[in-house]
């Protein structure tokens, strides 16, 4: 019941996300602050849909709502960059200027941003769960810090997988991702392990052809010898007779 009900909130927040990423910024300033104050309005609807959606803790839509969170941060700041460069700055100088002043009132919006993905694949641990959401999470990491994150694109959403982010990422391991990976490597593998099977009864071998034709001719020497060995007797004793009858 509340995978459908997350699920259901999260398809109605899109409008709402629309409406905010359709908002432009633009000069001159006083358009700019009206524009400015509209879609930071825009933005707090926005995370307060996702932030209730994330709240309700099902796995699957709380990592994509801290995704959009995160894209949404991200879009704001595209929505800086895409503003016109005032006409009255002329070199290329003093344009490049204008866009690293840009680049340095948007850092506050970026790390947001980042921290929103890295939330998102927080609880991605927290939860179990490494799904699509995810594996965009950590790709739009690598993009903003790729010093620090793996590239997602050949990470397969699965959950044995947070050991390729493991490796590289001390945030991942601050987060003690690596006793959780451990935890489901030994889950996997109680669940991959056979029941143990009952001893099966060893049926007694056939005798071989050969070793039993070796026993009986053998025990027909030993009959053999046996009866030698009583012809034998017999034969001294019966010489044996007739000189103590002659002695009496």
């Amino acid at each position: 019941a509340l995978e459908a009900v997350a699920h259901a909130k999260f398809i109605m927040v899109a409008p709402i996300f629309t409406q905010f990423d359709a908002i432009k910024l633009e000069m001159p300033e006083a358009v700019f602050k009206k524009k400015f104050a509209e879609k930071t309005k825009a933005m707090e609807k926005v995370y307060k849909a996702y932030a209730d959606i994330v709240s309700i803790k099902v796995a699957e839509w709380a990592i994509a709502s801290l995704f959009k969170i995160g894209e949404s941060y991200e879009r704001f700041i595209k929505s800086f960059l895409e503003m016109p460069i005032p006409k009255e700055l002329k070199t290329k100088q003093q344009k490049d200027l204008y866009k690293q002043m840009i680049r340095e009132q948007t850092m506050p919006l970026e790390e947001k941003a980042v921290a929103h993905y890295q939330a998102a694949l927080s609880k991605s641990s927290e939860l179990g769960v490494f799904n699509s959401w995810s594996v965009e999470s950590l790709k739009r990491l690598y993009e903003l810090r790729p010093q620090e994150y793996p590239s997602g694109d050949e990470i397969k959403p699965q959950a044995t997988n947070f050991r390729q982010i493991l490796e590289s990422n001390p945030f991942a391991m601050a987060l003690g991702w690596d006793k959780r990976v451990k935890e489901m490597r030994n889950q996997k593998k109680e669940v991959e392990k056979p029941k143990a099977e009952e001893p099966k009864k060893e049926k007694a071998s056939k005798p071989d052809s050969k070793a039993k034709d070796k026993g009986e001719d053998i025990k027909n020497k030993d009959s053999t010898d046996d009866q030698k060995e009583d012809k034998k007797e017999e034969g001294q004793t019966g010489a044996q007779t007739p000189k103590e009858e002659s002695n009496e």
